[in-house]
Order: structure tokens, then C-alpha cells, then sequence
């Protein structure tokens, strides 16, 4: 009688912790002997011990999946674009600039579709935000541990001196992840059968890290998340009359903004202690794009693109100077590496679950439903500056398959007359959240 609750609690706590390792933590920097960018030490290229214990987690998750076959064809069948994608990535083998990189890197990519799959097939999405919950709190305890305790590691040395990083490599990757953990509390905090206390500590723990941190780019994006959450909330207590012009409306205070932002983006690189270029990321930009004209169908293979000065990337680290090992925008990324066809099908994926998300968000009543509008909105605002949709054992990619690959059960009642009317203005406006 207590075997089956045991065994669901282990699967959780399992779960749990492999959201931390595919966050990027706590065992690297460690590994890493905690270089620090600008500290004079080499940094550390490949870790062997974190290949083995990927390794280690893909045979959990397959075998998991397995023994629940049905369930996991049934789960496979909800997105053919994402899978399609993860197959391109595969297939690109054949016509990889750089083969061998492609190939080990395509059994991390499909390890990774793995859990992904899993966490879609196995849990709810007021499941799934609990689990992150946990997970996110984990991070946020280890990151107070390692920097009290252990500075040579949660803090940083050599250009970033005194910024916190937590149990990551640098302090990007901790305000990055900050910020989904910001969008993760502040939902959890308006579900009624959640601990609001327990929510609202780990928001406030997830803004200081951020502050600790000085990562910029993580204060504009934290924002942004808390934007969309605010709006979505808003949708759903608007009529469908309302959403014609709101619509408009954001997509010309959106077009505006860019306009303006445009004129003055000297100021605001001013502002951000950046330079015009973005740090450079514009010339990388320009250089990528012009390697990408040269292979615009299928690109250079996964992976296969910036392999050292010898590979195809060599013209581009030769002429700007600095071994960049990405095109620092995500989009770009995977144009040069899958070209047009690979591009296409991951928008494609992108607009086709906003739309059914946006769908699901007037039906759904659980703040639980906020979340893939929410994470697709960041993941596409942290992939224009830098790039990780491609990244294997990442928590992103893991993130995004579990969202592509959940059932949209409200989805077919939008179709019904009663479906379009929302609350009614005099209600709350977190009324009927619940999970």
C-alpha cells in the first residue's frame, strides 16, 4: 500500500533534481574549479563526469517512457512540428560540415526531447509548475549556500567581481534563470491551493538573486514576464469585443517602441553601459548572416557551424577577433545551422502554440494556463541578445518540448458561442483561479 505513494514521491524528487542539472547546475562550476570570465584561469571545455551522468538520466527517461509506451505515443502524436524539428536536427548528419560534433551532439538533443516528452506525458500543468516550484526553490537555497559558504564559486571573480552567480558558471545564467523562477512564484502565488506564503517568499528571493546578480538583461526580462502575466489576466477578463483593438493597440505601441528605441539607441546602450553594437553582437550578426546566404536551405548541420578557426565559423572568429561560440541570437542560430527549412518549422511550432495557448487562456481557469504564454514570450525575448535554443541538456529546450507536447483539452470549446464570453467587468480579477 505505501510502495505506490513512495515510488510517486522518488519520481518527483528525480524529477525535481534533474530540473536543476539541466538548468546548468550546482555540479559544473565546481568541476570548472570556479573560473570566472577575465580571471586569468583557462577555462575548462569538457566535462566527462556531466556527459556520463546526461547520460545516465537519458536511459532513466527512456526506459520511463517505455513503460508507459501508450501513453507515450499518445503524447508524441500532439505536435508533429516539434518532433519533425528534432529529426531535422538528427538529420543533419548528412550534411554537416562538422559530422562527428553533429552526431554526439543529436543523441544530447534527442536525451533532452526525452524528459521533455516525459514531463508532458506524465504531469498536468498545475503539476508541472508545482514540480518547478521545487525545483526553482532548490536553486534558490543552493545559490544563497554556495555564495555564503563557498564565494570561491556562488561569487565571481576576474571582470565580474562581487556579482553573484550562485551554483552556475556566471551570472547571466543565474538572472536568466531568475527570471523564470519569477514567473513561476508569482503564478504558483495566484493558485488558491498553493502556499501563497511559500510563493511570495520565493518571488522575493528570485528578485534579490537578480539584484545580486546585476545582470540587466535580466531586469528588462523579468519585467516583460510580469507584463505578459498581468495582461493575460487581463484577456481573461475581457470579452472577445475587446480583443480586436487591444490587439491592435500592442501591435502598434509594439511597432512604435521599436521605432523609437531605434532613433535613440545610442542613449539607451548609454544607459545600459553598452555600445551601439550591442557588445558586438551586431557585427556577429551581419558576419553569420552573410555565411548563412551561402547554405540557406539546410545550413551547416547541428552543430556544425562554430567548431574553431578551421571550421566554418573561422572566417567569422578570424575577422572580428574573439572566438564567439554562438551568433548570440537563438534565431539566427538555428538559420545557420538548420537554414530556412529548420527555421520555418520552429516558428511554425512557436506561432501554432501561442495560438492555442491564447486559446486555452480564455477557457482555462487555472493560473497554470498563463505559463506557456509566459515562457514562450522570454524565450523569445532572451534568445534575440543571446542563443540557447538549441542547446542540449538545457532546461529551456526541456521546458519548450513539455509545452509543445500538453494537451489543449479547452481548445475545441472556443468553437462554441459561450465559450467567447469572459467574466464580467465586476468580477475579481483573479477570480476563479485555482488549481
Amino acid at each position: 500500500m505505501l510502495l505506490p505513494p513512495l515510488l510517486a514521491r522518488l519520481e518527483k524528487a528525480f524529477i525535481v533534481a534533474a530540473l536543476i542539472l539541466y538548468s546548468g547546475g550546482p555540479f559544473t562550476v565546481i568541476l570548472s574549479n570556479g573560473h570566472s570570465q577575465g580571471d586569468g584561469s583557462e577555462a575548462p571545455t569538457d566535462y566527462p563526469l556531466m556527459k556520463l551522468v546526461f547520460l545516465c538520466t537519458y536511459c532513466i527517461f527512456a526506459a520511463l517512457l517505455a513503460s508507459r509506451w501508450r501513453q507515450t505515443l499518445e503524447t508524441l502524436l500532439r505536435d508533429r512540428f516539434t518532433l519533425i524539428f528534432v529529426g531535422l536536427a538528427a538529420a543533419s548528419l548528412a550534411w554537416s560540415a562538422a559530422p562527428d560534433e553533429t552526431f554526439a551532439k543529436s543523441i544530447a538533443f534527442i536525451g533532452t526531447t526525452l524528459f521533455g516528452i516525459y514531463m508532458a506525458g506524465r504531469y498536468s500543468r498545475d503539476e508541472q509548475l508545482k514540480l518547478l516550484a521545487w525545483a526553482f526553490g532548490g536553486i534558490i537555497c543552493l545559490s544563497f549556500l554556495y555564495a555564503i559558504l563557498l564565494p570561491k564559486y556562488g561569487i565571481m571573480g576576474g571582470t565580474h567581481t562581487g556579482d553573484w552567480r550562485g551554483i552556475y558558471t556566471h551570472k547571466n545564467t543565474l538572472g536568466k534563470l531568475m527570471v523564470l523562477s519569477i514567473g513561476v512564484f508569482l503564478l504558483r502565488s495566484l493558485q488558491r491551493h498553493s502556499s501563497r506564503f511559500w510563493s511570495l517568499l520565493g518571488l522575493t528571493a528570485s528578485i534579490l538573486l537578480i539584484c545580486l546578480s546585476t545582470s540587466k538583461g535580466a531586469v528588462i526580462n523579468a519585467s516583460a514576464v510580469i507584463g505578459v502575466i498581468i495582461g493575460c489576466l487581463a484577456l481573461r477578463r475581457w470579452r472577445i469585443s475587446f480583443l480586436v483593438p487591444f490587439c491592435i493597440g500592442l501591435v502598434t505601441f509594439l511597432i512604435g517602441s521599436g521605432l523609437l528605441i531605434f532613433q535613440n539607441l545610442a542613449a539607451i546602450a548609454g544607459l545600459l553601459n553598452k555600445d551601439v553594437t550591442l557588445t558586438g553582437r551586431t557585427e556577429i550578426w551581419a558576419l553569420t548572416f552573410e555565411k548563412f546566404g551561402e547554405r540557406p536551405w539546410f545550413g551547416y548541420g547541428y552543430y556544425g557551424f562554430w567548431q574553431g578557426l578551421d571550421s566554418e565559423a573561422g572566417d567569422i572568429w578570424r575577422i572580428y577577433g574573439w572566438e564567439t561560440p554562438n551568433a548570440h541570437n537563438g534565431f539566427l542560430d538555428i538559420a545557420i545551422q538548420l537554414g530556412f527549412i529548420g527555421l520555418a518549422l520552429f516558428l511554425v511550432s512557436l506561432f501554432y502554440h501561442a495560438a492555442l495557448s491564447l486559446m486555452q487562456l480564455r477557457q482555462g481557469k487555472s493560473a497554470a494556463h498563463i505559463w506557456p504564454l509566459a515562457f514562450m514570450a522570454y524565450m523569445v525575448l532572451g534568445n534575440l541578445p543571446e542563443s540557447n535554443l538549441l542547446t542540449p541538456n538545457d532546461l529551456f529546450w526541456v521546458l519548450y518540448v513539455t509545452m509543445s507536447l500538453q494537451p489543449y483539452e479547452l481548445c475545441q470549446a472556443v468553437t462554441q458561442p459561450s465559450a467567447a464570453i469572459a467574466p464580467t467587468s465586476s468580477q475579481n480579477l483573479l477570480e476563479g483561479y485555482g488549481s
